[in-house]
């Protein structure tokens, strides 16, 4: 039976299990839920999922939401003999988790709260202290990519 994936295409979250999936050969049924139109709000979405937030996986009955423990999921339940994408190792494995919650807790909310404003309220000016946490945590990646 192919997962079932809730999701918003221009919302990196849901990009990136879209992206797993298809490194994987997944077969997948993809739902699109339009947050612009406020898809996440209504009663039939709120069964899926109560936090109202995409992306939302359902392997066979059993539904998983927040990207981060998508793709760990996914990785460890389909993709194991990969094990680049998420390690075996403890130690390495650690390495990767703690990068996820960095894009998890740092890095996608600082750019969120510059983003989100600009596309959905019409805002055209970034308040310099998101400026500035979105500048540090930027800095943290590029830090990791040398």
């Amino acid at each position: 039976m192919p997962l079932e994936l809730y999701y918003y295409e221009t919302a990196p979250p849901s990009r990136a299990v879209v992206l797993l999936c298809k490194t994987l050969k997944l077969p997948i049924n993809l739902r699109r839920v339009d947050l612009a139109k406020n898809e996440n709000q209504t009663p039939d979405f709120i069964k899926i999922n109560p936090l109202k937030k995409v992306p939302v996986l359902n392997d066979n009955g059993i539904c998983i939401s927040d990207s981060h423990s998508i793709l760990t999921y996914l990785t460890a339940q389909y993709g194991m003999n990969s094990s680049s994408l998420y390690p075996r190792d403890l130690k390495k494995r650690a390495v990767v988790d703690s990068r996820l919650h960095f894009d998890n807790g740092t890095l996608f909310p600082a750019l969120a709260n510059i983003i989100r404003p600009m596309v959905y309220e019409g805002q055209t000016t970034i308040p310099e202290e998101r400026r500035k946490i979105a500048l540090e945590a930027l800095d943290y990646v590029e830090g990791l990519l040398k």
